[in-house]
């Protein structure tokens, strides 16, 4: 019975042991099963935290997200807030570049705007407009104070034996002013006739005779009396301040003033239309500029640029074709020598010629690299004396050529009265061109 029981107990023991291994064998197997899933699991955090350091850039670069970088000790500068920058010593070690922040500056708010009713629009306009206007007005009041009216008194006698008296005025510029006498620019034609020239000043007539006179510009100048002359109308009158005319340029705007449109006392406003014209005067050339205010036959005055200067003085002879018809002006340039002589009553140098330049082309035409042509030789004149005809091309002068007109007068302006000049000339025969040498003692005008 026992053995029996032993064998038994032999088979279960079998099925006991055969059990107890395989507990063993899952219980390392789970243990290595763990292990390995730890080890995995430190594995992909090192690779994982590799990967995102290495794509970190990128990443936020293809995403578009930027991070300011944190700057130590930086201080950031208010925005349109201007600062010194402070000058810094030299040093050797290298200056590192602070990293760009971008700055996000918030609009600020777009303040409401007023908007101007039509009624107001049209009240500022015309309250600009009024302005423009009183500050002519103001330079047109200080320019008046140099100029005076001027009344030519004629006498004479119809073809019926009865004696008349006709007057006329004109407006005059005060040129020198002291404190017995005025020096007065005139139109030479308004006042050549007269038998008797008066000016008014305040409650006064003053008598004024002629002074001096230069028939080429159809200017004279009148001397008034001021006796009897109060102090207060005295003190109102200015000398007439005169500028450059070779300042202004076309499209500049200037005032025209004394009887521009044949009205005594009336006043334009306009701009300088062209310039450069010449004319040629005996032995001289001025130079002549348009404006587009009225013209009329019987219109003088002065222009003034908006300084107040007198800049240009209104010619109704000194005019070619292409300004019959427009406002014309002698330049002061040129004028100026001129006005200066006719005050001091100085003697002109006199030749006796009238000129024009001539163009290149004929120039090379004849074969010539200078001269100027001779238009007119007047009558009892140093230049007729000596023999020059019209037509004859002025080459020389002393030895020194001629290249115009103006230059010819330079030339004059450096000798003096009764000085013998030597003159060439190319005259034209009937067997052609040839020089001629003429000697000119010149005179005094």
């Amino acid at each position: 019975m026992e053995n029996k029981n032993q064998a038994n107990n032999s088979d279960y023991q079998f099925i006991r042991e055969k059990v107890v291994s395989r507990k063993k064998n899952r219980l390392k197997k789970m243990l290595f099963i763990s292990a390995f899933t730890i080890f995995l699991a430190i594995l992909f955090g090192i690779v994982a935290r590799l990967v995102f350091l290495c794509a970190d850039d990128p990443l936020k670069r293809f995403l578009g997200i930027a991070e300011p970088s944190p700057t130590p000790n930086v201080t950031p500068t208010p925005i349109n807030t201007p600062s010194p920058t402070p000058t810094l010593a030299p040093s050797n070690s290298p200056t590192p570049t602070p990293d760009i922040i971008d700055i996000v500056t918030p609009e600020p708010p777009t303040p409401t705007m007023y908007k101007e009713t039509d009624q107001e629009r049209a009240e500022r306009v015309l309250s600009d407009y009024a302005a423009v206007f009183s500050a002519l007005q103001q330079i047109e009041t200080k320019v008046k104070k140099s100029i005076v009216t001027v009344e030519a008194v004629e006498n004479g006698v119809d073809w019926l034996d009865n004696t008349y008296e006709m007057k006329s005025q004109t407006p005059g510029i005060i040129l020198k002013k002291t404190k017995v006498y005025l020096l007065v620019l005139v139109s030479l034609d308004r006042i050549q006739s007269a038998s008797e020239i008066i000016v008014n000043i305040g409650d006064r007539q003053c008598t004024a005779n002629l002074w001096n006179y230069d028939t080429d510009c159809n200017l004279a100048v009148i001397q008034v009396d001021l006796t009897g002359v109060s102090p207060q109308h005295f003190d109102l009158l200015q000398e007439a301040v005169i500028g450059d005319s070779s300042l202004p340029r076309v499209g500049t705007p200037i005032l025209v003033l004394g009887s521009p449109n044949g009205y005594i006392g009336s006043f334009e406003l306009g701009m300088v239309t062209s310039r450069g014209s010449v004319y040629y005067i005996t032995d001289n050339s001025v130079d002549l500029f348009n404006t587009n205010t009225t013209d009329s036959a019987s219109g003088d005055g002065v222009i003034v640029n908006l300084s107040g200067e007198v800049i240009g003085i209104i010619t109704r002879t000194l005019k070619e074709n292409l300004n019959q018809s427009l406002c014309t002006a002698i330049g002061n340039t040129k004028l100026k020598g001129i006005l200066e002589q006719l005050i001091s009553k100085e003697k002109r140098i006199y030749f006796g010629i009238r000129g024009e330049d001539i163009p290149l082309a004929s120039l090379q035409e004849a074969s010539l690299s200078n001269g100027i042509y001779i238009t007119d030789v007047l009558a009892d004149s140093p230049a007729s004396e000596a023999g020059i005809k019209t037509g004859d091309i002025l080459l020389k002068v002393n030895g020194t050529n001629v290249y115009s007109y103006s230059g010819f007068h330079r030339l004059l302006s450096t000798h003096n009265i009764g000085e013998e000049l030597n003159v060439t000339i190319q005259r034209t025969g009937r067997l052609g061109p040839k020089l001629v040498e003429l000697k000119v003692v010149l005179a005094g005008k």
